[in-house]
């Protein structure tokens, strides 16, 4: 290209090109995400929602995922998308438009005067780009009419925001050939109905489109001042804490295990860990008539530690969820499949007359039904959470290890156990000493897991079973540390 060519115009457009795609290159080399941004920016769900304590970076992320929009490029998914777009940033209140999101926005691009545009307001409505993009600001005080007829192309939520804004703008991602994305990202000290509507339906694998994240304060400790984590946690509540530097949600009092389960002990990253497949594993299916079933799978080691390997959920038949179930367990050594007696109904199995275990053991599945010792609440209670507690002293390796342990990748469960909380009286602000389980399915799966009572043997050889047919293998094989 011959620069003495070019028109006046040209040139100057020309500049602005090479100007824009500098600073864009700036922008992905200079930010450096943190451990929990990553896992979030690097997601091509649809509806990313992210659980976070305070000052874990998420405003941070979200301009990010809103200059990317905007510019048609994201750089950590290398991928390309449509513009110009519209982008939507949904706040709380519009002081934070000129307090937080223009001060986070201007460290990483230079903005001219005239791409802000205020319509009459007091405040900054709308950012525009050289490309045709615009960036909009949303706020939580809106009529609901003014959101239902938008269209937007990328939403960012930066804090939890009002149901009736999310489905507005849900429905704001209509546009023809487009494929609107949703970033949701907050403390969740309100909109309880993000837990029950979002959260929860995804741990259960009924949202396939959404991916749900939740880290502490600390991922973003090189970027605050030092010490903050601590001096903040000082003046905060037990359960401030929870909410304010873990992200736990706000709305649940009478918690009966969250207070003895904790990320950073209990859990396994998946990515770091293997199963050795002649281990004795046991596994519990929950039945369900109207929703998924839901099995879980949990191992012991050669310490007789109890390790949740994997979950899986499905809402099928029983002659349709037997192949699905035995190929999830190829290449372990399942010695008992113990089934919730729900399945013992006549005609629950989707298979005749058949009930849901008949058909299950029909199909090559060698299960039982739970007895009532393994559904007694007294008793679960009391092995769960021993199970759970920290010892007080160390073992022999200065160790301090919990007796069960969780894979990261078991989000049901992990789910179950840090928002399961004490039933109440129907009557009187009391509760009881009883854990509702009845819509934590994968918790309920643990509890006839641990009534199973099972054990590594160490010494002499010893039968692994429980009462009736055992698990998809020898039923009579025994086990001794090697």
């Amino acid at each position: 290209m011959e620069l003495s060519k070019l028109t006046k115009k040209q040139k100057l457009e020309l500049l602005d090109a090479l100007e824009a795609k500098k600073t864009r290159a700036t922008t992905t080399e200079s930010f450096l995400p943190n451990a929990g941004q990553v896992t979030v920016l690097t997601s091509r769900k649809k509806v990313r929602v992210v659980f976070s304590g305070n000052g874990a970076g998420k405003t941070a992320m979200g301009v990010q995922e809103a200059l990317a929009a905007a510019d048609g490029y994201n750089p950590w998914t290398k991928e390309y998308t449509q513009v110009p777009a519209r982008v939507a940033v949904v706040l709380d209140r519009p002081e934070k438009v000129d307090q937080v999101w223009l001060p986070e926005l201007r460290k990483w691009r230079t903005f001219k005067a005239e791409q802000f545009h205020k319509h009459g307001k007091p405040y900054i409505s709308r950012i525009t780009f050289q490309n045709g993009s615009e960036l909009i600001f949303l706020f939580h005080e809106m009529e609901a009419l003014a959101v239902e007829s938008l269209e937007v192309d990328f939403v960012v939520f930066d804090e939890p925001p009002p149901r009736f804004m999310y489905i507005g703008l849900r429905r704001g991602g209509r546009k023809k050939h487009t494929s609107a994305r949703y970033l949701l990202i907050g403390t969740p000290i309100s909109a309880t109905w993000m837990r029950t509507e979002i959260y929860e339906p995804w741990t259960r694998g009924e949202l396939t489109d959404h991916e749900c994240f939740r880290f502490g304060t600390i991922v973003n400790e090189a970027n605050l001042a030092d010490g903050y984590i601590k001096d903040f946690s000082r003046i905060l509540s037990a359960k401030e804490r929870l909410i304010r530097l873990e992200g736990a949600f706000s709305d649940l009092d009478g918690l009966g295990l969250a207070h003895l389960f904790h990320r950073d002990t209990h859990l396994i990253p998946a990515d770091k860990f293997r199963w050795p497949s002649q281990w004795p594993v046991v596994i519990a299916i929950d039945v369900a008539m109207a929703k998924p079933h839901v099995a879980l799978m949990l191992g012991i080691n050669q310490d007789n530690q109890l390790i949740a390997l994997k979950e899986m959920s499905l809402k099928a038949t029983a002659p349709q969820f037997s192949p699905v179930f035995q190929k999830w367990c190829e290449g372990y050594n399942v010695v008992d499949i113990v089934v919730d007696s729900l399945g013992s109904s006549d005609l629950s199995g989707g298979d005749g007359p058949l009930s849901f275990i008949a058909s299950l053991q029909k199909h090559g599945v060698r299960c039982r039904a739970t007895n009532y010792s393994e559904k007694s609440d007294e008793s679960w209670i009391s092995m769960i959470r021993e199970c759970l507690a920290i010892p007080e002293e160390a073992d022999n390796y200065g160790d301090r290890e919990p007796r069960l342990k969780v894979v990261s990748t078991c989000i049901g469960l992990i789910s179950d156990i840090e928002t399961v909380a004490w039933q109440r009286h129907r009557t009187e602000d009391l509760l009881k000493p009883k854990l509702d389980i009845s819509k934590k399915d994968y918790l309920a799966a643990l509890k006839y897991c641990l009534a199973a009572q099972p054990h590594f043997t160490t010494g002499s050889d010893k039968v692994i079973r429980g009462k009736g047919k055992a698990g998809l293998r020898n039923s009579d094989r025994t086990f001794r540390r090697s």
